[in-house]
């Protein structure tokens, strides 16, 4: 089995995409290949190295939207469970503002374009800071507030993430997106493992993928 985890970006906004694409063996991780850069044709492309195994993915996206505007249930829902965590409350946001708009729109197609290209996929909305600020350790937490700015911090994530069974981590400083592709895809592992740190189920037909950290 694979694992893909994507930090998404705007339609426009190829640079600040990243993805990481891991072996799922057992509760082992292995990462495969780590990029930068990726319009939605190459993460296309990275989803089907899997070579038919299954495969499930975590976008780092909204993909879907609420009918009429505003917060989703999940989102409401989502933000409240996770500023008990330390998480900002402006870190969940709602996938109609201007500034989140075209990130949804991104979302949501690249994760039609997803299930039409790689049978069997299974695919979740990923929130990668909840992810690790409910696995790191609570002394340390610190460090999730502060590593897209401190590399520091960002170091600190790079060696926890090996003690969490991720191998293959490269031994360079890392961008944060790609620090938040790795966090996506540890949460995706846990998900189907059936020990997601936060859950909330898919409504479909409205909302057909479950928000996972």
């Amino acid at each position: 089995m694979y694992v893909l985890g994507v930090d998404l970006s705007g339609p426009a906004n190829h640079r600040d995409t990243a993805a990481a694409l891991f072996k799922m063996e057992g509760e082992e991780l292995k990462l495969i290949t780590l990029q930068n850069g990726l319009s939605d044709a190459d993460l296309l492309s990275l989803a089907m190295k899997t070579e038919g195994a299954v495969l499930a993915a975590g976008l780092d996206a909204p993909l879907s939207y609420n009918d009429g505007g505003g917060d989703r249930p999940s989102d409401r829902w989502f933000r409240k469970e996770m500023i008990k965590s330390g998480l900002h409350p402006g870190s969940i946001m709602t996938p109609t503002l201007t500034k989140m708009v075209y990130l949804t729109v991104r979302g949501i197609a690249l994760a039609s374009m997803l299930e039409r290209t790689v049978p069997g996929i299974q695919i979740a909305e990923v929130h990668p800071g909840s992810a690790l600020l409910k696995r790191v350790p609570e002394e340390e937490k610190g460090h999730v507030l502060l590593y897209k700015k401190e590399p520091e911090s960002g170091s600190y994530l790079i060696e926890w993430f090996r003690t969490q069974r991720i191998t293959g981590i490269p031994d360079r400083e890392l961008s944060s997106h790609e620090t938040d592709a790795i966090a996506a895809g540890m949460a995706v592992r846990d998900w189907i493992l059936g020990r997601p740190k936060v859950l909330f189920p898919k409504q479909p037909p409205h909302h057909p993928y479950d928000l996972i950290c």
